[in-house]
């Protein structure tokens, strides 16, 4: 599930390079152009919601990880800033991202080879929520 996630976005940010990275690296000032960006991301962290869900529903997080820390970590390694660095700041092809992105991904939530993981457990955390802070 991670690796197809890495792939769709990896071709979202791939065929729409040039607008993304040029115009979306810096937060736009304009209040409209502000407001489709954020809309863009609340939309893009809805659907890496569902995907942290449903990792969590099939008992695949490592011991520890809720579906609220999932979301972050998802967003971490798949969220914009991840593609804007290793590809556009550090000159990453996109392939060597989405491998590492994908794999270091993997590494952070699913369970170590040999370890399983958790059952199936709920979380009332939400997109956007912070997770860890007190």
């Amino acid at each position: 599930m991670i690796d197809l996630t890495a792939a769709g976005t990896r071709r979202a940010h791939e065929r729409h390079w040039r607008v993304i990275y040029g115009l979306l690296r810096h937060p736009p000032s304009e209040p409209a152009a502000r407001d489709v960006v954020e809309k863009g991301i609340s939309s893009y962290l809805s659907a890496l919601d569902v995907i942290a869900g449903r990792l969590l529903q099939l008992g695949g997080l490592r011991e520890g990880i809720d579906r609220g820390t999932a979301l972050d970590v998802l967003w971490f390694h798949l969220g914009q800033r991840a593609w804007f660095t290793l590809v556009g700041d550090r000159g990453w092809s996109f392939d060597r991202a989405q491998a590492w992105l994908s794999e270091s991904a993997g590494r952070a939530l699913l369970p170590a080879p040999g370890e399983s993981g958790p059952t199936s457990r709920a979380s009332s955390a939400t997109p956007g929520s912070r997770t860890g802070d007190t």
